[in-house]
């Protein structure tokens, strides 16, 4: 097998599935999109090739504290046998790279999934990030109102509530906040001399939507496959307003913002900021990088217990 991978996910709307869908068209490529899934609240490996009996033995269920309740933890063991193999019973395409993407919310309870990527030198994480921390916020909340995260060519696009919102400033900057974490977490614990890959939203689409096609070679590059296809998106634009416009009290949540944390979110509000030119990220005095942290005031990731 030429390459591993696993792509470290922050909230939704950083173009992971993007990047999971283009990659898994191409050949010799397998992206498992969605093997984790239920979310928070349980995972069920949603590999076809695991027998109905076996589901039980690979789930960590969680109830809706997100305490554990049930199941075994063998991650490790369910990786080594059924996804990163060249087995032909459960790879019988040949696959010769081999990934799939998890939010960071998996680590804060798939303790055993943590363990294991920080053992297997040999597996190259992706951290997928968004730098643009207030448009990464309002697209967030956009979508928990119903909208679609993108739409497919030839489908109608699916609204939900589409008028503009007033959102938590508290809220807001817990997300901020979050997004700041996950990716330090991910340096930290995971650039440890493999290989490692940092893929933002912003290299994957220039600023009027179109693919970057050079910075989708750097991505092959570092997986070391060559593409079979040309770069295309798999989904299109969403039509999402921009924050400023999204936001009814945007002037209240910038007000804020500039100054929470001693300043650090402060460019983000500025009109001249410019994700793609401008890559630093602030720097935040309580990580707590023994575990991966979750602002309590970000109700829909809280960890109890």
């Amino acid at each position: 097998m030429r390459s591993k991978w696993v792509m470290l996910c922050p909230m939704a709307r950083s173009g992971s599935s993007h990047t999971s869908e283009l990659l898994d068209a191409q050949d010799g490529v397998r992206s498992h999109h969605g093997l984790f899934n239920e979310g928070p609240f349980g995972r069920w490996p949603a590999d076809q090739f695991v027998a109905p009996d076996k589901r039980d033995y690979y789930s960590s269920i969680l109830d809706e504290s997100y305490a554990r309740i049930g199941g075994q933890e063998h991650t490790g063991e369910f990786l080594s046998e059924f996804i990163f193999t060249e087995d032909a019973r459960y790879n019988p395409a040949g696959w010769e790279c081999i990934g799939f993407k998890i939010q960071f919310v998996h680590l804060v309870h798939m303790p055993d999934l943590l363990a294991y990527l920080s053992r297997n030198h040999d597996i190259k994480i992706i951290v997928n990030t968004r730098r643009h921390l207030l448009e990464h916020a309002a697209a967030e909340l956009w979508c928990q109102s119903g909208n679609s995260r993108a739409g497919r060519p030839g489908e109608a696009y699916e609204f939900g509530q589409r008028s503009a919102i007033s959102a938590d400033a508290q809220r807001v900057r817990a997300m901020f906040r979050n997004l700041c974490r996950y990716r330090q977490f991910a340096i930290e614990t995971f650039d440890d001399g493999r290989e490692f890959f940092e893929w933002s939203y912003e290299d994957m689409f220039r600023a009027d939507g179109s693919i970057d096609t050079a910075n989708h070679q750097k991505l092959f590059d570092f997986l070391e496959i060559e593409p079979s296809r040309p770069f295309e998106a798999p989904f299109s634009r969403t039509p999402r307003p921009a924050a400023r416009d999204y936001f009814t009290n945007y002037d209240e949540i910038e007000s804020f913002m500039i100054h929470t944390d001693g300043g650090v979110f402060r460019k983000y509000f500025t009109p001249e900021y410019d994700p793609r030119r401008d890559t630093t990220w602030p720097v935040l005095d309580d990580y707590r990088l023994g575990r991966v942290m979750v602002e309590t005031d970000n109700e829909q990731f809280r960890r109890t217990g």
